[in-house]
């Protein structure tokens, strides 16, 4: 009301009577009843403003050169007729990866949807000479229906959850189809969306004017000898799909976010494509995110690995894109008034339109406080879905990006990357045929185990702990690999092993015996379900009270897989089966006994 502006170092600021403060914040919690009173309030939700003058700016600043007025008018028409039906669907049917404003879902639509449009006007056959005016219109035409129902699936049904995905599959076939919708279609549009499978499961491609299998725009995947097996990215239709949507990014600079549970490879997929990227035109600054991390420290590693382009301008060294590649963006703790400082400044370092030209921020080891704007700098980043240790980022911050949910692996993509680990090991490490051959069932088995683990084993207030990712079953599977071909002694060795694995990564997370006992019995009935043995007869040597079973904890307690039997500072120590316990125990204590004797601090086990 007095129009001063006071500052915490006590300096007054007054305000001229032409200047007018305008702030517009998310919501007024952290407002007092005096701030509320001293301003004028204009209160303006998202839905009221509604996305038809977000798609009138796009099309009125941004579509491709080269398209004529009748291409143009069919290009309105497709995205009216099916982009807000597919809002509304995922709206009231659907589940998203994390909230999202229609706002952004239009953004992200129009961003691919006119990037594809133009890199599709580059090719030959959409070439007009004059002759041929009217059969390339035909092609643009038939170019533009397809890539405007491939955009909405990868622009709205990209953010749905894994149990909502089929939803939309089979909602959006029916409508394009018009057989499951009040709405008049527009037009039979051609060609068909394929009816086998899944809507995600293909890619409409303007080469060929049609849809074609994920898996059929790449080249099998050949895996280099001597890879480390928990580092190969294994070719599955995610993998595939998910590379191009990397890749179309890239090369269009649109900001990236993926968003799925933990285990689904969405660091993987991200380092996998980096990684590719010619180094003459491109650099990498990788950060991860946690609970503790902090704005100061975000601001200083990206501006320790910049150049100086010109005055208050920095950026990669000049022909280069650096992509930021942010791990867990969404773990941050939230201050006092429920911000994210590290997520704040990477918004201000991205939003060129509030901190023009190129977005920035003030540098803090000058005096003086300069702004740094910053260009060149693409934002990738990958988070777990919102809840538990992880926040709901501010809808500023996702409003820049484009969201990209990543579905739970279904069983038949997990059984197809672990089966093809294995096989390859396996046969490459020239291990015996009845343990080759035994990679199938190994994977079964434990895709039988992990998924009744995550089913029975729930996590209670005193059993927080109990929660199950891929990255369990990516161990038990791994484990299974560790026992070299020298130590093989016949199939039953190796389930011997896969039991001592599932026990170490599933069963020591256990409390109670009751949990123990559940799962002692579901290895019994795998073991003869899946491997075709009987549990006693492979774990006979483990019988302490001589009734022919091997069913207490005390005894299957007793079947231990390591490398303690070796010297300490062997150079070759090998993950061997520990068939005597009393010497096991002797070859340990002897261990403790020669460290007690060259460390200062003793070290006494029970």
């Amino acid at each position: 009301d007095n129009k001063k502006l006071c500052l915490n170092s006590g300096e007054i600021i007054a305000m001229s009577s032409n200047m007018r403060t305008i702030m517009e914040p998310q919501d007024v919690a952290e407002a007092s009843p005096a701030t509320i009173s001293r301003n004028g309030m204009v209160y303006f939700e998202p839905h009221l403003m509604g996305v038809n003058p977000l798609i009138e700016k796009f099309f009125g600043g941004s579509i491709p050169e080269g398209l004529s007025e009748d291409e143009v008018s069919e290009l309105r028409s497709m995205t009216g007729w099916l982009l807000t039906p597919c809002i509304t669907f995922l709206r009231e049917e659907c589940q998203e990866v994390s909230p999202t404003q229609d706002q952004n879902l239009v953004q992200s639509f129009m961003n691919l949807l006119l990037t594809h449009i133009k890199d599709a006007l580059n090719l030959e056959h959409f070439k007009k000479d004059g002759e041929n005016d009217a059969d390339v219109t035909k092609k643009i035409i038939t170019m533009i229906d397809g890539l405007v129902i491939f955009c909405c699936i990868w622009a709205i049904g990209a953010v749905c959850v894994t149990a909502s995905r089929p939803m939309f599959s089979n909602f959006l076939k029916g409508f394009v189809s018009g057989k499951t919708t009040s709405i008049t279609p527009f037009k039979k549009v051609q060609p068909d969306v394929p009816e086998r499978g899944s809507v995600f499961d293909w890619v409409f491609t303007a080469e060929s004017l049609g849809w074609k299998s994920w898996l059929d725009t790449v080249e099998p995947q050949a895996i280099k000898a001597g890879s480390a097996v928990e580092n190969l990215v294994i070719q599955t239709l995610d993998n595939v799909r998910y590379q191009y949507v990397l890749g179309h990014c890239i090369n269009h600079q649109i900001k990236l976010l993926f968003c799925g549970p933990t285990g689904t490879g969405k660091t993987a997929y991200m380092k996998q494509k980096l990684v590719q990227l010619p180094k003459e035109n491109y650099m990498e600054i990788s950060m991860g995110f946690s609970a503790q991390s902090k704005c100061a420290q975000t601001q200083d590693l990206v501006d320790s690995m910049l150049d100086r382009r010109r005055k208050g301008v920095f950026g990669p060294p000049m022909g280069k894109l650096c992509i930021l590649m942010v791990d867990d963006l969404n773990m941050p703790n939230k201050e006092t008034y429920g911000a994210q400082p590290p997520i704040e400044i990477l918004r201000q370092m991205v939003d060129a339109n509030a901190y023009a030209p190129t977005g920035g921020w003030f540098d803090r080891k000058d005096l003086t406080h300069p702004f740094r704007g910053i260009v060149d700098v693409l934002l990738f980043s990958a988070m777990g879905p919102p809840g538990g240790g992880r926040t709901f980022i501010t809808a500023r911050m996702l409003g820049h990006m484009y969201l990209v949910g990543f579905p739970l692996l279904d069983d038949e993509n997990m059984t197809k990357i672990f089966t093809t680990i294995l096989d390859w090991k396996l046969q490459a490490d020239n291990y015996p045929s009845e343990v080759t051959g035994l990679s199938k069932k190994l994977v079964a088995a434990t895709l039988d185990m992990y998924k009744s683990a995550v089913a029975e084993l729930l996590p209670t207030p005193l059993k927080v702990h109990y929660t199950f990712n891929l990255r369990d079953f990516a161990k038990i599977v791994f484990g299974c690999l560790l026992l070299k071909k020298g130590e093989c002694e016949g199939p039953q060795r190796h389930v011997r092993l896969w039991i001592h694995e599932v026990w170490r990564v599933i069963g020591d997370r256990l409390t109670d015996n009751q949990d123990r006992m559940w799962m002692l019995d579901k290895t019994r009935e795998l073991t003869k379900t899946v491997f075709n043995f009987a549990f006693d007869d492979i774990m006979g040597h483990l019988d302490l009270d001589g009734d022919g079973k091997v069913q207490t904890l005390e005894e299957s307690r007793n079947l231990i897989f390591g490398d303690m039997m070796s010297e300490p500072a062997a150079p070759n120590r090998p993950y061997a089966e520990c068939m005597d316990i009393a010497a096991l125990q002797a070859r340990v204590e002897g261990h403790l006994e020669q460290y007690n004797m060259m460390s200062t601090k003793k070290m006494d086990l029970v």
